[in-house]
């Protein structure tokens, strides 16, 4: 998210672009091209000294936020099988947000990985009835955008940026991964 001054960034958006300078509360995520596939990567900024109680609150309520996101992406991974249904990815993702008591976006999704940027299989991170089977060779990102309020968005006149209709915070984690024979391999892990 931008600072109390700018509105919550979702999603795709190059927010660090947003500002003059770069700081340490700036989220910033990035597009490129490694050969032949496609990727975005982010960053989340880390504090641990506040000037008020009311900031410490703000970072402690932010990095449930941000836990509940990894732990929706990381359960969604699980939910990865030769075998398994699309729709089990997002059931396990929305059944994280549930649990805290958060939302998922349901306009954007994760994508297939080829030679196009994105392409299917389109991942739904929230319950639905998708019931394309996972078979091995797969390759495709989960991304869930866990959402404090409510999960509507709006695209800024960038065409990228995105944020919440109530301008509310959002998280944000992604993994690519590939369906193999035995599971799931992440490929985006060191």
């Amino acid at each position: 998210w931008l600072s109390e001054e700018e509105k919550s960034g979702s999603g795709s958006g190059i927010l660090a672009l947003q500002f003059p300078e770069w700081n340490e509360d700036d989220y910033y995520d990035l597009s490129g091209e490694y050969n032949f596939l496609k990727r975005d990567w982010r960053n989340v900024p880390y504090r641990t000294e506040f000037s008020s109680e009311e900031e410490r609150m703000r970072f402690v309520t932010a990095r449930r936020l941000v836990q509940a996101a990894l732990e929706s992406r990381d359960e969604g991974v699980k939910a990865c099988r030769p075998g398994g249904c699309l729709s089990d990815i997002g059931a396990a993702i929305h059944a994280v947000a549930d649990a805290y008591g958060y939302d998922t976006v349901r306009h954007y999704r994760g994508h297939g990985i080829s030679t196009d940027f994105h392409c299917a299989p389109f991942v739904k991170h929230f319950r639905n009835d998708d019931k394309l089977e996972l078979i091995p060779g797969m390759i495709f990102t989960i991304e869930p955008m866990i959402v404090e309020g409510t999960a509507e968005c709006i695209e800024w006149e960038d065409q990228w940026t995105v944020v919440t209709e109530d301008f509310g915070r959002a998280a944000q984690f992604e993994h690519t991964v590939l369906i193999t024979e035995s599971g799931v391999e992440i490929l985006t892990l060191p």
